[in-house]
């Protein structure tokens, strides 16, 4: 679950820029379909010691994209699981076949009764 919600913040945020490329000059009245920017509103400035470091602009769909990266590094032991060893799945699919074997038999000797 975590990883899917993280690829839909990753998507949702995507979808927004797009959106705003497509539509945003024709609603801003600047241009029209595909003529449009990425509308960044949120500003500021990290200083240190008085100085301007960074002036920071984004807006929500970069929030969106940037926390789901980032949690995917951090998180990614619980977020994406360790890779399966093909002895547990050919283990599981030999079960899984001696499983369907034992019904398909118990069905032939319910039908010959």
């Amino acid at each position: 679950m975590g990883y899917l919600f993280c690829m839909g913040l990753v998507i949702g945020g995507a979808f927004g820029n797009i959106i705003d490329r497509l539509i945003m000059g024709k609603v801003g009245g600047y241009g029209g379909i595909l003529e449009g920017h990425v509308i960044d509103f949120i500003h500021f400035t990290a200083t240190i010691q008085g100085y301007p470091v960074f002036p920071y602009i984004f807006n929500v769909a970069d929030i969106a994209i940037s926390v789901a990266i980032i949690s995917l590094l951090i998180f990614h032991r619980q977020v994406l699981p360790e890779g399966v060893d093909e002895e547990e799945t050919k283990s599981d699919l030999n079960s899984l076949d001696e499983s369907r074997d034992i019904s398909s038999n118990q069905k032939r000797v319910g039908n010959n009764t």
